[in-house]
């Protein structure tokens, strides 16, 4: 099958879709009691963060008090100073005058992570440790770890402790931001600063020039809505996060007579990774765990959940499938699988069985693509069914960080180890029917198997 040029209609989805903010940064004064710390179970001590610059002895102090820092490197948590070298202190080892609630980060980091869903949920803030990175300390590029399914994103104070360098760098798909803490709180001794990002984005600390960094980081998690929306309110909301901006463009394309008319499998790689169960429960016997998980959890983000609540508006029959690959395929390589769950090996596979051997037994329920990759401005993919069926079509709308290379099935490098959950690359297929001639108009959606 020749690839097919992409329509302006497609275009114009599929740029809806990718603009996106995964992350938000700034600063906010707090009154001097608010940047109050007492530490240490057994010796206790107290920091004023707002007097740092003219006792710095107190940071210091401070920094004696923490161990040396941790991180995750698949199901093990290391200690290794040549990935991450900093230090930190538990939750449960300090006690903060600052109130993040009353403060009201929350709603800024909502209004921004979270645009278009205040009817829906809020935000549940969990105080996770202290982090402390002295003179030439820093942590390589990262994840943070998911700790349930509810878990979407990290918020991240820095306070105002006088240093250079210590950036914390944010990258997501070719975007990169640089919060650089050291220069927004010089001469500012009752400002803190934060960053606010979804937990699959990549970032790292630089190397520490001088001086003391100290931050605390919270784990964020969906809950349900504090207060209900008023009555008559109304709001505007970014295209990527309105499901009726999203279902206005996916409509555009499924009443269209000329458009893929035999009938096609839409495919869209979602734009973030999830913290997905490494084994499943399948006692509920639902045709689909992963929508199933999914859905039930509230924990698609952004433009990914906008894009699944516009296509059931639309009566179409969204799932989102697992994308595999294997390690070390060059971008248009075959070697790519759809799955509709976590696969499980066990013992099962040893080294004389192929990854793809291994998939395409029928108990794994995979489907094989061929030419997985994404050539700019043409659909160009499809994929073999495991029951021979024949070759059929994927047209890929967005693409999923798999085509990279992405190592989906597990997190490499985390703050710590991850041994419940792992992020995965996911995408959402969308079947849309063959268009009556007589008509013009299509056949009831179905779920794509």
């Amino acid at each position: 099958m020749s690839p097919v040029p992409i329509t302006p209609k497609v275009a114009h989805l599929r740029a809806t879709l990718q603009e996106e903010p995964t992350f938000c940064s700034g600063t906010i004064s707090l009154p001097r009691d608010q940047l109050e710390m007492y530490y240490g179970r057994h010796q206790h001590h107290f920091i004023d963060f707002s007097d740092a610059q003219e006792h710095p002895e107190t940071v210091t102090e401070l920094a004696a008090a923490c161990k040396p820092a941790m991180f995750g490197r698949g199901d093990e948590t290391v200690l290794d100073e040549t990935y991450r070298k900093s230090r930190k202190m538990d939750a449960s080892d300090f006690l903060m005058r600052f109130d993040l609630q009353e403060s009201g980060l929350l709603g800024t980091v909502h209004a921004i992570l979270l645009a278009g869903r205040q009817e829906e949920v809020s935000i549940r803030a969990e105080l996770y440790k202290l982090n402390i990175y002295n003179e030439g300390e820093f942590f390589k590029a990262h994840a943070d770890t998911p700790h349930s399914p509810e878990m979407f994103g990290s918020l991240v104070i820095v306070f105002p402790t006088p240093h250079e360098g210590g950036t914390l760098v944010l990258r997501d798909w070719e975007k990169e931001h640089v919060v650089d803490s050291g220069a927004l709180l010089k001469d500012h001794p009752c400002t803190i600063a934060y960053a606010a990002f979804f937990s699959d984005v990549e970032h790292e600390v630089t190397p520490l020039l001088s001086g003391h960094r100290v931050t605390v980081t919270y784990n964020l998690f969906y809950a349900k809505p504090v207060f209900p929306t008023p009555a008559g309110l109304c709001s505007l909301a970014p295209a990527f996060t309105s499901v009726d901006m999203i279902a206005a463009a996916l409509r555009a394309l499924v009443d269209d007579p000329e458009f893929l008319c035999t009938g096609a499998t839409l495919g869209f790689g979602l734009r973030h990774k999830y913290p997905l169960p490494k084994l499943w429960d399948l006692k509920d016997g639902g045709h689909d765990p992963l929508v199933t998980f999914l859905k039930g959890a509230l924990t698609l983000k952004g433009s990914d959940h906008a894009l699944f609540r516009a296509a059931e508006t639309l009566g179409l029959k969204p799932v989102v499938r697992l994308v595999v690959r294997e390690e070390g395929l060059g971008a248009l390589d075959d070697g790519a699988f759809l799955l509709p769950r976590v696969p499980v090996f066990g013992k099962r596979w040893d080294e004389e069985t192929t990854l793809p051997e291994t998939l395409m037994e029928s108990e794994f329920c995979a489907k094989e693509l061929t030419n997985f990759g994404f050539q700019e401005g043409y659909w160009n993919d499809k994929y073999i069914s495991r029951d021979n069926e024949g070759e059929q079509s994927v047209h890929w709308v967005t693409y999923t960080e798999a085509w990279n290379g992405t190592k989906a099935l597990y997190m490499a490098y985390g703050n710590e180890a991850s041994l419940q959950y792992m992020y995965g690359s996911l995408c959402l297929l969308i079947k849309i029917g063959k268009v009556d001639e007589a008509t013009g108009t299509r056949g009831t959606p179905v779920y794509f198997d």
